[in-house]
This record gives structure tokens, C-alpha cells and sequence, in this order.
């Protein structure tokens, strides 16, 4: 497992450098905050956010949203000195990636941070990937983007045409030219990398 960042938020200082203590116990290192201001104002930028459930108003999701605001999408592992199911189920509806009971045990917190691990080795890859969809998308000219966003949507090539006030052929040659400058072969390869740079959905927005 490879080395992680574990943002401690916890509002008892004995708690939080003891959960400190075994993050690094188990190789990763540790920042520790009193408050989600404080974690807010030190805007993360990776790694894992280990947190009392009721931290922040709102709860998971009102933490979530807290560091979303600030541009920041990090993994939150909740905490509780009083967990029960109900409130295990429901951190979990609101984002958390797991839910542990403290006093933390090392074995419950090793198991959580391999799940984080893996959680965050696939957002990385996710990223890397939107990123360079991104870029290709934004290399094309207007016509282009335009031409492959509706093929996208699934029109034909007629449909393109009437819509954009082209010929069906200007359209073929439009899409043949997007194709090559993003290195697609088909134009499903063209359609997967338009939703993965995330155009699909800031159309709809």
C-alpha cells in the first residue's frame, strides 16, 4: 500500500494525536485539525480525510461540501464515540467511504485505509484521464467541438447539419478531422472522450 496523507479532524486534542500516532504506526502520515475551518483554511489537496461524524454541520455531507467549495474532492472515513447502525448507514448515504467506532482499532483503521488507498488510486486515474480528455477536447476548433458534441447527443449526420446550417458531407468531414486531431479511431472513442472530459455534463448544466 502506498504511502498516505490522513487529514485528522477531531475536536479532542488527546484523541486526535493518538489516531495520529497510528497512522504513522502503519506508514502514512498524519496532519491533525480542531475544527473544519482549520482544515478548510489548509485546503488539502489529496490524500484522506478521517473525521468525527458529526464534525461539521450537516455531518459527512456538510463536510463534503465544506472542502467541495474550496475545489477540493477528498475520501472521508467517519468516526463516532457512539456508533450505532442507524448513524453508520446513514454517514455512509452521505459519502462516507467507511465508519469506525473509537477508541480506533489498529486492525479496523489498517483495513479502512487500504479501502481509501484503493479509493483513491482510481479517482487519481480518473483524473488523469478527464485531464487528458479535457485537453483534446479543447484542441479542436469551435466547429469541431460542436460537430462531436452532438454526436455525442446521438444525432446523425443530416441531423448535425440542419442544426448547424451545414451539408451532411461538411458535417462527415468535420467529424473525420475531430477523430484524428484526438486520436480516436471511432467515433465512440470520439463519444467516450467527450463524456469523460466532462463536456456532456457542463452542457446540461
Amino acid at each position: 500500500m502506498s504511502r498516505l496523507v490522513i487529514h485528522v479532524l477531531d475536536s479532542d486534542h488527546g484523541r486526535r494525536a493518538g489516531i495520529a500516532r497510528q497512522v504513522f504506526a502503519l506508514g502514512h502520515h498524519a496532519e491533525v485539525y480542531a475544527d473544519p475551518a482549520e482544515l478548510a483554511g489548509h485546503a488539502p489537496k489529496d490524500g484522506v480525510v478521517l473525521a468525527l461524524e458529526d464534525a461539521a454541520p450537516g455531518g459527512v455531507a456538510g463536510l463534503a461540501d465544506l472542502l467541495q467549495r474550496r475545489g477540493h474532492w477528498l475520501a472521508i472515513i467517519a468516526t463516532s464515540a457512539a456508533p450505532t447502525i442507524d448513524k453508520a448507514v446513514d454517514a455512509i448515504r452521505q459519502g462516507a467511504l467507511d465508519y469506525l467506532a473509537l477508541p480506533l482499532a489498529t486492525s479496523d483503521l489498517a483495513r479502512a485505509l487500504t479501502l481509501a488507498e484503493a479509493h483513491v488510486r482510481r479517482d487519481r486515474e480518473e483524473t488523469t484521464r478527464r485531464v487528458r480528455a479535457r485537453s483534446l477536447i479543447e484542441s479542436l476548433s469551435r466547429r469541431e467541438r460542436e460537430v462531436l458534441g452532438l454526436l455525442a447527443e446521438g444525432r446523425s449526420n443530416k441531423e448535425i447539419g440542419r442544426l448547424l446550417g451545414i451539408s451532411p458531407r461538411t458535417v462527415e468531414i468535420h467529424r473525420m478531422h475531430a477523430l484524428a486531431r484526438v486520436g480516436a479511431r471511432r467515433s465512440a472513442e470520439g463519444v467516450r472522450l467527450w463524456w469523460e472530459a466532462g463536456e456532456g455534463a457542463r452542457k446540461a448544466a
